[in-house]
């Protein structure tokens, strides 16, 4: 096979596994409080260190905090923390991997930004370069940001994830 017939092969593959988690919605109840979302998927898990975590993924960089508390619904208290635990307060600060939603009770979600790999809120060069030198070895990722470097979505962190995120940066992909 060509390398353009690959190319499009791989384009037209994470398109397709794009469009399809797009039109999902998850649900999931969490010690009796509902949370929802049609953006997002709210998914149960366990981490590396085998602790139960959920998580919030497939929240599109540079999503701010209005539009991610908008996309998610709940009748309890929601507030959003930082990666140093602090609340966020500002409606328009961005939305990065790693961060906490915590609703009424103190039930945490980790917040997954696809693609956002250095937990910057945004899809940059900077996101494409950590993922290759986690491709050859180089460096580790944590949970979310094995989450966020996932970019199609298949559970594993692989080539094709790298390639979806250089055609995302140079913009040949759109979300």
């Amino acid at each position: 096979m060509s390398r353009k017939k690959l190319l499009i092969a791989i384009m037209i593959g994470v398109f397709l596994v794009v469009i399809f988690n797009l039109c999902t919605t998850r649900i999931i109840a969490a010690d009796a409080q509902e949370i929802t979302s049609n953006a997002y998927t709210i998914m149960a898990g366990k981490n590396s260190l085998d602790e139960d975590v959920t998580y919030i993924t497939k929240v599109t960089p540079d999503t701010t905090v209005s539009t991610f508390k908008s996309n998610i619904q709940t009748s309890s208290t929601m507030q959003i923390y930082d990666l140093s635990d602090e609340a966020v307060t500002a409606d328009d600060a961005t939305i990065a991997t790693g961060m906490s939603l915590k609703m009424g009770d103190d039930t945490q979600y980790v917040i997954v930004v696809t693609a956002d790999i250095n937990a910057d809120g945004k899809l940059t060069i900077a996101d494409v370069s950590r993922l290759k030198v986690y491709m050859v070895g180089l460096t580790t990722l944590d949970d979310a940001e094995m989450k966020a470097a996932d970019i199609n979505y298949d559970g594993n962190v692989t080539a094709v994830d790298l390639s979806a995120a250089k055609q995302l940066v140079t913009g040949l992909l759109q979300f």
